[in-house]
């Protein structure tokens, strides 16, 4: 495997990770927040349940606008490793391909 697949591998196993962190980050804290509002709320349930409503509708939200910067840094990094790439494929450089076996030492041997 190259060496660039297995640094995008990483890194794409990095950003599913931090999706997966941030989503349960989000809804553990949304939770916490609805049952702290249920249990400490001094009003009608009529009130409790339009306050929920409102609540829910602004926690989604901020999901939601969350999800759109995340998109937006990911696309922003996505595009400075392309540029990266294209620096790299500009000044002629090329990956090696290494066989398992060898040692760094029979690689140097050879040039």
């Amino acid at each position: 495997m190259r060496l660039l697949d297995l640094y995008h591998e990483k890194k794409e196993r990095e950003r599913r990770q931090k999706k997966i962190d941030t989503a349960t980050k989000l809804a553990v804290g949304s939770l916490i927040g609805v049952i702290t509002g249920i249990l400490l709320a001094p009003k009608s349930g009529k009130e409790t349940r339009h306050h929920l409503a409102n609540k829910t509708k602004e926690v989604a939200e901020s999901a939601k606008n969350t999800l759109k910067d995340s998109i937006g840094n990911f696309k922003e990094v996505e595009d400075k490793v392309k540029e990266r790439v294209r620096e790299f494929k500009d000044r002629d450089m090329f990956e090696i391909e290494l066989e398992q076996d060898r040692t760094l030492e029979e690689v140097e041997e050879e040039k």
